[in-house]
């Protein structure tokens, strides 16, 4: 019974995903786009292909950068302010 659901599942998403989407018909594709995507199929095809992990990765690895940059700058603040004038 789950393995028919999945199947189903399967099928459905990639007969939404079928046709051209807007950004193609208008000519152009700018990176990431598919005409299921924000739906719950979209969601259930990144959950699978792992792509959900790859946005939580990049949105982590920003996330470490802005903090990282945040710190050298308090870092050479405090040392700036050390420093005989």
């Amino acid at each position: 019974m789950k393995l028919k659901l999945f199947v189903a599942l399967i099928i459905a998403a990639f007969v939404a995903g079928c046709g051209d989407s807007k950004d193609e018909a208008a000519g152009g594709t700018n990176g990431y786009s598919s005409p299921i995507k924000g739906t719950a199929a979209g969601r259930v095809v990144e959950d699978m292909t792992g792509y959900t992990d790859v946005k939580a990765e990049k949105r982590a690895a920003a996330t470490i950068k802005a903090v990282s940059t945040q710190e050298r700058k308090d870092y050479n603040d405090a040392a700036d302010m050390n420093k005989p004038q």
